[in-house]
């Protein structure tokens, strides 16, 4: 027989209400990611008077740098294979330049094609590469801990 349907609701909201914590993180890494981004890109761009293709991809590498820094020993740390694990940052080094291919096609469009303002145009892609990075973060990057007795992912954060 069936549980009613608030029981079975019971799960999700605990999973979300448990995986809220690990967001939260991973929004304020990623906010401090934008800010040094567009810093480093207004720098460049603005007041060295560096094309704004090349200042957009400079910016998102230092940012992905000191992102994959705190993410790794931050948000994720349950997940993580050490404090810098060199395996580790290539995955995440991978699944950003996916992202940095998004962000620099959408500042073209916004900024070269259509004559947007350059800066208008790196935040919205610094958006939109924001969902494909974190979608590929939580499966390969970072993914779920297999449990030693099951090999089933774990549901719960792992301590090390």
């Amino acid at each position: 027989m069936r549980a009613p349907i608030r029981h079975r609701a019971r799960p999700a909201a605990l999973r979300v209400r448990r995986a809220f914590p690990r967001l939260a993180r991973f929004t304020v890494v990623g906010f401090a990611g934008v800010a040094l981004n567009m810093a480093v890109f207004s720098l460049l761009s603005m007041r060295m008077g560096w094309h704004y293709l090349v200042a957009s991809a400079i910016a998102i590498e230092l940012s992905l740098c000191c992102n994959y820094v705190l993410n790794n020993n931050w948000t994720f740390a349950d997940r993580r294979s050490g404090a810098f694990a060199l395996d580790g940052f290539l995955r995440y080094h991978t699944v950003c330049a996916g992202g940095m291919v998004v962000n620099l096609v959408i500042l073209h469009v916004l900024a070269g094609v259509l004559g947007l303002p350059a800066l208008l145009g790196n935040f919205v892609g610094i958006a939109a590469a924001t969902v494909w990075n974190l979608s590929l973060h939580l499966c390969w990057t970072w993914p779920r801990r297999q449990t030693a007795s099951t090999g089933i992912p774990a549901l719960l954060p792992l301590r090390d």
